[in-house]
């Protein structure tokens, strides 16, 4: 276990958790739209 990390690590270290978390908050987002979808598809909300 390092104590001192490079400028380039922790930037990459902390990228790759960004993309994480904008992928996670994608699917999110692509399965609410999918409910509003199914949502607005049903017909007694016509």
């Amino acid at each position: 276990m390092k104590t001192f990390e490079t400028p380039s690590e922790k930037f990459r270290r902390r990228f790759g958790f960004y993309l994480m978390n904008m992928g996670n908050d994608m699917k999110i987002v692509a399965i609410s739209y999918q409910m509003v979808e199914v949502f607005f598809r049903l017909p007694h909300v016509g």
